[in-house]
């Protein structure tokens, strides 16, 4: 058995790896956590600016919603979640009062 702990606030939404090798936890202290379920040690942290409220992942990549409405896509091959990758996210948003995508940020 492993207790994760990393997480300041409550979790929200969890989700593991076809393999079960991997977990991916969202919390309403801002952050997704990847964590290697063998070790129980966090292997990478992502945040955001709201509460995450759904984490999936799906076979390219990770899906995330946010309290705040916003729903972010990872695209990533396999080594996404194999330790000691790193993480860079690029996306661009999409603002709908405006009717137009904001400029590409990465994180």
């Amino acid at each position: 058995m492993q207790i994760l702990t990393g997480h300041t606030d409550s979790i929200t939404v969890i989700s593991i790896t076809p393999d079960g090798q991997r977990a991916i936890t969202g919390s309403s202290d801002k952050t997704c956590v990847l964590w290697d379920l063998g070790t129980g040690k966090k292997l990478a942290c992502f945040i955001s600016d709201s509460f995450i409220c759904i984490v999936k992942i799906y076979l390219k990549g990770l899906l995330l919603g946010y309290s705040s409405g916003e729903v972010v896509i990872l695209n990533a091959d396999k080594n996404l979640f194999c330790y000691g990758t790193a993480i860079t996210t690029a996306r661009q948003i999409w603002d709908f009062e405006l009717q137009k995508y904001q400029k590409l940020s990465a994180d």
